[in-house]
């Protein structure tokens, strides 16, 4: 049953956001997905590409465009975490703390890694000493846990 509610709201996330992509804010009793981010690693434009996807971007930057990454959110037990910590992972966060403003820090209780190329991993370095200096937040990938 459990599996249905998540995918139901995963459903209805998705939908909403292809409807209108800006972030809203929701308050539900029941864990739920955020879709945080949908372009590829590297980011958009893409580096060094001058096709006509980036050309425009290039000129007018869409703010929407952010590196893939979700947010489980978890009302009834006041947690929240992000799958990758991406290039754009400060305003990640920010949006994934307008969907669990319990979480007063605005840091989620853990960080889940699914590879170790850049756009899933060149995030963490926001949790460092010369920004957060976060020392407590839990990273879920094993070998990426001290970097």
């Amino acid at each position: 049953m459990s599996i249905i509610i998540l995918l139901s709201s995963i459903c209805r996330l998705l939908i909403d956001f292809l409807i209108s992509p800006e972030i809203k804010t929701h308050s539900q009793p029941t864990p739920f997905l955020v879709v945080l981010g949908n372009v590829q690693d590297g980011g958009s434009p893409h580096i060094g590409c001058a096709k006509s996807c980036c050309a425009v971007l290039w000129e007018e930057p869409d703010p929407q465009r952010k590196v893939t990454c979700l947010g489980l959110v978890d009302p009834v037990n006041e947690q929240s975490f992000i799958f990758e910590a991406t290039p754009d992972f400060p305003k990640q966060l920010k949006a994934l703390r307008m969907f669990a403003p319990f979480q007063k820090d605005g840091i989620p209780n853990g960080i889940f890694l699914t590879h170790a190329h850049i756009g899933h991993y060149s995030g963490l370095m926001y949790l460092g000493k010369e920004a957060l200096n976060s020392h407590q937040t839990a990273v879920f990938m094993p070998k990426m846990q001290f970097f």
